[in-house]
């Protein structure tokens, strides 16, 4: 059985920490789940989106993960859009922030989290507008 609820608990907190001035949160999930075979696991892509509209204006998106391993991360506004390598998991937890500049009024957000191989970690995101 997996068991990352230390991880998820760890992220969360640090997520609470930035809620006062989110505009929109995803709370903290695993990088892995439960495979078909007794005992495997499955690395777990998150992907989210929504087609809400955005100002025009400046984002930062703060990461959070929980655990061991590393995350890529695209997050995008409209079609304006970042691509990081996040700050390798650890067990207390890292922090990391990603902007984006959107000129126009746009439509839609999307947010992909990649785990590397062999990530064991939970994974969440904030936005705020600066």
């Amino acid at each position: 059985m997996i068991d990352l609820s230390h991880e998820i608990d760890a992220a969360d907190a640090l997520l609470d920490a930035q809620a006062a001035s989110s505009l929109a949160a995803a709370h903290a999930r695993p990088t892995i789940v439960p495979g078909d075979e007794a005992g495997s696991t499955v690395t777990q892509v998150i992907r989210d989106g929504d087609e809400s509209e955005w100002a025009a204006g400046r984002y930062r998106i703060t990461a959070v993960c929980a655990g061991e391993g590393t995350v890529a991360g695209t997050f995008a506004v409209g079609s304006h859009a970042e691509v990081s390598a996040l700050t390798a998991c650890t067990a207390s937890g890292t922090v990391d922030h990603v902007e984006i500049e959107v000129p126009e009024t746009s439509t839609g957000f999307t947010a992909t989290l990649v785990p590397g191989g062999g990530s064991r970690a939970a994974i969440g995101y904030s936005i705020a507008r600066m």
